[in-house]
């Protein structure tokens, strides 16, 4: 048996998918919202028995276990088999042949990997890391939290992690791309410098890059973080993450801060549902990274957010892959770990007490502007009411459609007038068309008719029954989608059992026949007879296209005058069967 089988044997797709996405049972298959696109009606459907998955959305994509794992990790495949296997508790029987791009990759994780490793060892255990562990003590930063977020210190000099690293048999050039040193004047010397260190892990726990925080002030800037590497991105990465992430799934809520030593204090006071961010702003990575945990964020952030464009387009795109969004306005403090020293107990039911963000935001446009002057009035309903649009729920949007026009005073109707210009000003901007994957055309009926019959043959309780009368009606030949024809053809002339189907059907069409077997066709199949009627209109509308069609070649051929008898025969026969065909569909 190959590895790819033995590990889809050894980890059902359905509780794999489930970690990353709440399944819900649908028939005999599953279903969900997209986890690749924003949607509000479920389009991803997995099947237990056939171990696929497919998005009927936006995405229009399937496959196993290891296209969803490459898809959700943003990974190749020699990974994902790799990672699987670990998952699996298999052995892989041969070597995973890996691209120098993979190879590259897993190099820059290594090096990561061994300097925050270096700098953990100096902050903790090595005499030059003193004051780095005093510092850290004073801001009440216990030795257990710096094991557990493996915290580091990058000491003064301009050469130590470099040299390590070089021992270590590392290139120059890799170490420069992993943003942890710097070439200059035909030397090289270390990014990091007399700061403490903070590792940033994605949140599998690997090590992609490092935040430094300067140990005493200096002309240098205080932080100062990895650049961008094939393995760094700054608008991915959410710190601390790889520790809460099973906190934030059991409090079904995550708080969002900007800062790290936000996250350590808050962790320290139990509060350890919690992530950081740099800025005020999260981005769309980032949003749905965390819906693989939660459906609710907190944001407890600089006050100053409510007034910040980047920030409010963040809520807006939190609000449309459908997060219930809080906001944590702190009673003591700039920030959380300022807060939790001043106050914990105040911050803690203010955590446990955040308002809405439509709360909020209200709230705090009230007093950034002077409503009795009628450009206040403006500012104020230019901020508010593009949030305010968004609102699905039409009694929650006026909720607040009420509260803004009695503090404005002016009427319902004038503020709905505003909304509805916005929603038809934000509908008005032209949304490129989805591009279709491999140069896909759009489907015609006929084509989108012959794909509907193949979900209703190979779902049905009697498949091959059903082909029978299929091609008793249609000819295989007569069928316009290639894949389909061609599917049609190996199930009548092999007659397999559906279960080994995989064992005859070609690589390039096994994604036509999983869509078809995955389309959500529960409601026929719940009633025989319902089925068999749904069936019958199918094959029937196929037979009409058909018709119409020759009809129409048939047309073109007398214009041309060719053999006028045959074809006057020919058009009298298929009239007659095209009106019969009619009758019978009434």
């Amino acid at each position: 048996m190959k590895d790819t089988d033995l590990i889809k044997q050894k980890i059902d797709i359905v509780e794999f998918i489930n970690e990353y996405v709440p399944l819900k049972k649908a028939g005999r298959n599953f279903q969900a919202l997209c986890p690749f696109h924003s949607e509000k009606t479920p389009s991803f459907n997995v099947s237990p028995d056939r171990q696929i998955w497919h998005c009927f959305g936006a995405c229009n994509e399937g496959g196993d276990i290891f296209t969803f794992l490459m898809k959700r990790e943003n990974i190749e495949f020699p990974e994902a088999l790799r990672e699987l296997a670990l998952r699996a508790g298999i052995e892989l029987s041969s070597p995973v042949e890996q691209d120098e791009r993979l190879k590259h990759i897993d190099r820059l994780y290594e090096i990561n990997h061994l300097a925050s490793e270096y700098y953990h060892y100096l902050l903790t255990k090595h005499a030059s890391g003193s004051r780095a562990r005093e510092y850290l003590r004073k801001r009440n930063v216990p030795e257990k939290l710096m094991n557990t977020f493996m915290l580091g210190y990058a000491p003064d000099g301009w050469r130590n992690v470099y040299p390590y690293l070089k021992k270590k048999r590392y290139a120059d050039e890799e170490i420069v791309m992993a943003g942890l040193a710097i070439k200059g004047d035909g030397n090289y010397y270390d990014r990091f410098r007399g700061r403490i260190i903070f590792t940033l892990a994605d949140h599998r726990g690997k090590i992609a890059g490092f935040s430094g925080r300067l140990l005493k002030e200096s002309g240098e800037a205080k932080y100062i973080n990895t650049p961008e590497t094939p393995v760094y991105h700054k608008g991915s990465l959410l710190y601390g993450l790889n520790v809460t992430r099973d906190a934030i799934r059991k409090a079904e809520s995550v708080i969002v801060c900007e800062g790290e030593f936000d996250v350590l204090s808050s962790y320290r006071e139990g509060i350890s549902n919690i992530v950081a961010i740099k800025g005020t702003a999260l981005t769309e990575e980032q949003l749905r990274l965390l819906k693989r945990f939660t459906n609710e964020i907190r944001l407890a952030l600089d006050m100053d957010f409510a007034g910040d464009q980047a920030a409010r387009r963040s809520i807006a795109l939190a609000d449309e892959l459908d997060f219930t969004i809080r906001v944590v306005e702190l009673p003591e403090g700039k920030d959380l770990d300022e807060g939790l020293i001043v106050n914990p107990t105040a911050v803690k039911q203010a955590v446990n007490h955040a308002a809405s963000v439509y709360d909020f935001m209200l709230h705090s446009a009230r007093k950034r502007y002077d409503v009795t002057d009628p450009y206040g009035k403006k500012m104020f309903a230019r901020e508010v009411l593009p949030l305010f649009a968004r609102i699905i729920n039409p009694i929650v949007q006026h909720h607040y459609v009420k509260q803004v026009a009695e503090f404005l005073s002016v009427s319902e109707a004038s503020i709905l007038a505003e909304i509805e210009k916005e929603t038809k000003r934000r509908s008005s901007i032209p949304v490129p068309p989805r591009q279709l994957s491999n140069g896909e055309q759009p489907l015609t009926r006929q084509e989108r008719l012959e794909q509907h019959l193949l979900a209703l043959i190979v779902q049905a309780r009697n498949p091959h029954e059903y082909l029978k009368r299929t091609i008793q009606t249609l000819t295989i030949d007569s069928i316009s989608s290639k894949p389909v024809r061609r599917i049609f053809m190996i199930l009548h002339e092999k007659m397999p059992d559906l279960k080994l189907i995989d064992h005859v059907l070609p690589t390039e069409l096994t994604d036509t026949y999983n869509r078809a077997y995955l389309k959500d066709i529960r409601t026929l199949l719940a009633d025989e007879q319902i089925f068999d009627k749904e069936f019958l209109q199918t094959v029937r509308e196929l037979r009409k296209l058909q018709i119409k069609q020759r009809i129409s070649e048939i047309g073109k051929g007398m214009k041309k005058k060719e053999d006028l008898s045959v074809l006057n025969s020919e058009f009298g026969k298929l009239s007659e069967e095209l009106k019969k065909i009619s009758q019978r569909s009434k």
